[in-house]
């Protein structure tokens, strides 16, 4: 993805509609850059508010963008006008929208900031007053297939912009994630011939026993009840046969 950078000043406005009936105006610009479909949006961007120009003010902001270079011909710079107020709403004076491609094709041959006047388009789709500023475009940089559009694209976008430092105290752009070396991925090694092995528990499976070995149980308990007997009976025929002679 190739991520270009905009750096804007907002200088001044003139001749500007004065939505105020007792009181004057004090105005400040939000700008941004999307596109028709809304389905690119940056981050909004607002200037001080001027308190004492009324309808002729002046800010003096520097500001900076970034935009993806493949939606150059889809995409707008905006800059709203609005009057601050206390109590009520804020009040909208007008903007004006300039097509991405405009100023980039403007800015062809141009030695460091090209300056600008755009006409002011108010609510009512009236021409009233202009806006001054001027602008320049950073160097194309690439950055991986998904990175936003944001923060960390705008920290490489110079030095001399105005606009938050990068986290950590670090000055200029942000460090880019570095890549963890993960453990290879080890397959299990393929069963040998008949499958895998059942492993055992310590314990030998219990066997069913066979007819023969309860047959040969069974006589063998008959053959000692015998033995038993047999030599009960001599006993008893040695101890008594005296008493019969």
């Amino acid at each position: 993805m190739n991520i270009q950078g905009l750096e804007i000043v907002i200088k001044s406005a003139r001749g500007l509609k004065d939505v105020n009936l007792f009181s004057k105006m004090r105005v400040y610009t939000v700008v941004s850059i999307h596109s028709d479909n809304n389905n690119y949006n940056s981050s909004k961007k607002k200037t001080p508010i001027d308190k004492h120009g009324g309808t002729n003010p002046e800010w003096n902001f520097p500001m900076r963008f970034t935009f993806d270079v493949a939606m150059a011909m889809q995409i707008t710079l905006v800059v709203k006008l609005k009057a601050r107020r206390w109590i009520f709403r804020n009040k909208d004076i007008g903007e004006v929208r300039v097509p991405m491609m405009e100023l980039l094709e403007s800015f062809v041959g141009a030695k460091g900031e090209k300056h600008v006047s755009y006409m002011v388009m108010t609510p009512s789709m009236k021409l009233k007053g202009e806006l001054d500023f001027s602008y320049k475009f950073g160097e194309v940089k690439q950055y991986p297939l998904g990175v936003a559009t944001g923060t960390e694209a705008e920290a490489e976008v110079g030095s001399n912009v105005a606009g938050p430092p990068p986290p950590g105290g670090l000055v200029g752009a942000y460090p880019h994630p570095t890549a963890v070396a993960l453990a290879p991925y080890l397959p299990y090694p393929p069963p040998a011939a008949g499958g895998y092995q059942q492993v055992g528990y310590g314990y030998p499976p219990p066997q069913n026993p066979s007819i023969g070995s309860m047959l040969a149980s069974g006589v063998g308990a008959v053959a000692v009840g015998v033995a038993v007997g047999v030599a009960k009976m001599a006993v008893y025929h040695a101890i008594f046969a005296d008493g019969r002679v």
